[in-house]
């Protein structure tokens, strides 16, 4: 048992960080007290961690601030105006392009900042994007358990996985098989030949496609609205033009 000095609570040792600079190994705060004081300081000082990121980047406060006033303090391509926003910057010149939420920053980077990409993600998007019968696919499920109670598999990885295909995403093996010589074994968006992973929309359940991890990531992160993915290869086109930071390159040498 260890007491926390913040919460004055006697705890189990598991409830405090190890601590290698204490003399009992362990933080003197507990856990949770230590996950509050973070969030309530980050609620009061919610710009700080964006102060320290423009000091990285080499910006001084009056180019930090006209930063975040173009963006109106918000994401400029999902324009929520979230506390964990985040610089934008080009990882190949160093480019600082704008103020993004740490979501549509991280999708970014999973289709490697690439407008080509991003367009092939509207064209996969708006192909799936049909109504779908839904009685089809649960009448389908219940012929497909029929099957496998009249004729049982050996139990091995393969007909998990084949039965979790069809638990999960109401398909067969021949099905699965037809998708993947469709794609000719790539990702339907950025058409890398990789391990694949079954898209699906997450309102009607239809299965789209196969995609590659990231690009599967991608979609959910822009919660497959073509809007957003619209939103984001307009602002890359709109930052392509503009002048690397030479400090960020000169750092780089």
């Amino acid at each position: 048992m260890k007491t926390c000095t913040k919460c004055k609570q006697d705890k189990e040792m598991f409830e405090f960080s190890l601590n290698r600079s204490r003399t009992s190994g362990h933080n003197s705060w507990c856990k949770a007290c230590i996950s509050k004081h973070i969030k309530d300081y980050n609620k009061k000082n919610p710009n700080m961690k964006l102060e320290r990121l423009a000091y990285a980047y080499g910006l001084t406060k009056l180019q930090y601030e006209q930063l975040l006033s173009q963006a109106n303090h918000s994401c400029q391509i999902c324009k929520t105006n979230s506390i964990r926003l985040v610089i934008d910057h080009c990882h190949k010149t160093g480019t600082i392009r704008g103020i993004l939420c740490d979501t549509c920053n991280l999708a970014l980077g999973l289709f490697n900042h690439s407008s080509l990409i991003l367009k092939s993600l509207v064209l996969y998007l708006n192909s799936a994007n049909k109504e779908v019968n839904l009685g089809y696919y649960l009448e389908k499920l219940s012929r497909e358990q029929s099957l496998d109670r009249q004729n049982p598999l050996e139990v091995t990885s393969e007909t998990k996985y084949i039965r979790g295909l069809r638990k999960k995403r109401n398909i067969s093996l021949q099905e699965y098989q037809q998708l993947i010589l469709s794609c000719n074994n790539c990702c339907c968006i950025c058409n890398k030949q990789t391990e694949l992973h079954l898209d699906h929309c997450h309102i009607t359940m239809q299965i789209r496609g196969l995609l590659c991890s990231n690009c599967n990531h991608g979609v959910g992160l822009f919660k497959d609205q073509i809007d957003l993915v619209m939103t984001a290869i307009a602002y890359l086109a709109k930052t392509q033009n503009v002048k690397p930071n030479l400090l960020t390159l000169l750092s780089q040498l």
